[in-house]
C-alpha cells in the first residue's frame, strides 16, 4: 500500500511539472593582442551577454510565454571558442570564469583554472567549461534584466583574437 502511495506521489509531481525548453545563447568578443604582450587586464565585454532579457527569448516567444513563468533555469553547458586567428589556442588563458548577476545577486556558473593546461591546439579551439552544480537561474531569468560575464586572467595574445561563448540553459516553466 505504501509503495502505491510513494509511486502515485512520484507520478503526480512528474505529471504536473510545466513544460521546458532548451535556450542557447551566444556571444562575441575581441581580446585586443599586442606583440609586446603583458598581463591581460580582464576579458572584453561579451555584448550578446548583457542585458539579456528573456521576454525577448525566441524559445519563450515562440510558445507565447513569458520569462514570469519561468520556475527554474539550469545552465546545461557553456563554452569558449576562438575563432580568429586561426594559429591561437588558449595558452594566453590562466583562468577562466561564468558569472551571471541581476538584481543585486551574483553566482559563479562555470570556471576552469590552469587553462593553458588544457593543450588545446589550433586551429579553432573549443574549451568546455565545467559547471557549478545545480545553480538554479529562476530568479534572475525573470528579472528585468540578467548580465552574462566572462571573466579571465591571463596574458595578452600576440594578435587580436576573437572568443565565441555559448551557455545553453534549460528553462522549466510553469504548468
Amino acid at each position: 500500500m505504501l509503495r502505491n502511495v510513494c509511486f502515485s506521489l512520484v507520478f503526480s509531481l512528474c505529471a504536473c511539472g510545466g513544460p521546458s525548453y532548451r535556450s542557447e545563447l551566444q556571444a562575441d568578443a575581441v581580446v585586443p593582442g599586442s606583440a609586446s604582450g603583458g598581463l591581460l587586464p580582464m576579458c572584453p565585454p561579451f555584448g550578446g551577454f548583457l542585458r539579456l532579457d528573456f521576454d525577448n527569448n525566441a524559445q519563450l516567444r515562440g510558445a507565447g510565454r513569458k520569462k514570469s513563468e519561468v520556475r527554474h533555469a539550469f545552465v546545461e553547458s557553456a563554452s569558449l571558442k576562438i575563432v580568429s586567428p586561426a594559429e591561437q589556442d588558449f595558452g594566453f588563458i590562466d583562468k577562466v570564469q561564468l558569472v551571471a548577476s541581476a538584481a543585486n545577486a551574483q553566482v559563479t556558473l562555470a570556471r576552469k583554472d590552469q587553462v593553458a593546461d588544457a593543450a588545446l591546439a589550433a586551429p579553432y579551439p573549443t574549451l568546455t567549461l565545467p559547471l557549478e552544480p545545480q545553480i538554479d537561474l529562476g530568479a534572475m531569468v525573470a528579472a528585468p534584466q540578467l548580465d552574462m560575464v566572462v571573466r579571465c586572467e591571463g596574458r595578452v595574445p600576440p594578435a587580436d583574437t576573437r572568443l565565441e561563448a555559448k551557455v545553453v540553459l534549460r528553462l522549466e516553466l510553469e504548468p
